[in-house]
């Protein structure tokens, strides 16, 4: 298990992701992770979970108009404080 499968493993929604004490290398390796993982983080550090939307599964619209759980972006992300529109 490398270094940065460790810092992933036990994180989840709302946590804090450490990025002020890994080098910019690792910092890098581990953005690129968390991405691959579905995961972001917001410019507080905290981690959210992207998803495709349950309400539209993914069209983006509800009968004709814009979903209003994504906004007809089609992703939401949750960063511990309900699903909201996730603009890539």
């Amino acid at each position: 298990m490398t270094l940065v499968d460790r810092i992933i493993a036990d994180l989840s929604p709302v946590d804090v992701v450490p990025l002020d004490a890994v080098e910019d290398d690792m910092k890098r390796l581990l953005l690129d992770e968390l991405d691959r993982r579905g995961f972001v983080v917001d410019s507080r550090g905290v981690l959210g979970e992207v998803s495709i939307c349950s309400v539209c599964s993914g069209d983006g619209e509800v009968k004709g108009r814009a979903c209003p759980q994504c906004d007809g972006f089609a992703t939401t992300c949750n960063f511990g404080r309900g699903q909201r529109p996730y603009r890539q």
